[in-house]
C-alpha cells in the first residue's frame, strides 16, 4: 500500500495524531504545520507507511480513533481528511466503515 496521508485540524490535533500512528497494526509518523489555524486550532499531518491489517479492519480502527477524538472536550479535533494519491476523503460524523474500506480497497487494486 501506498503512504496515506492523513491531514487532522483541530486544538487537539497533535495527541490525536499520536494515537493515530500507535493504533495496531499502523506504522507511521506525524509532524504538525509551522502555521497555526484559525482559533489557534493546530494542523498536522499524519503519514501512514504500512497497514498490516486489511482494508476492513483498518477502516474500523480508523472509525473508532476518529469517534474518540472528533469533537470530544478532551480530544477536540475538527477535521480529519484522508488523502492517497490524489484521491480525497473527508471524514464526517455520518462516514461508516464501508466508506473507508472501499477508499482503502479502491488504492489496493491500483498496486
Amino acid at each position: 500500500m501506498k503512504e496515506i496521508l492523513i491531514a487532522i485540524e483541530g486544538s487537539q490535533a497533535d495527541v490525536a495524531a499520536d494515537a493515530l500512528v500507535k493504533l495496531p497494526g499502523v506504522t507511521g509518523r506525524w509532524e504538525s504545520s509551522e502555521e497555526v489555524k484559525r482559533d489557534g486550532a493546530l494542523e498536522v499531518i499524519a503519514t501512514i507507511v504500512t497497514i498490516a491489517s486489511g482494508a476492513m479492519s483498518m477502516a474500523e480502527q480508523l472509525r473508532k480513533w476518529y469517534e474518540e477524538y472528533h469533537g470530544s472536550e478532551g480530544n477536540k479535533v475538527e477535521t480529519v481528511v484522508i488523502v492517497i494519491a490524489e484521491r480525497r476523503l473527508v471524514l464526517d460524523e455520518k462516514t461508516p466503515e464501508e466508506k473507508i474500506a472501499e477508499f482503502l480497497e479502491g488504492e489496493e487494486e491500483e498496486l
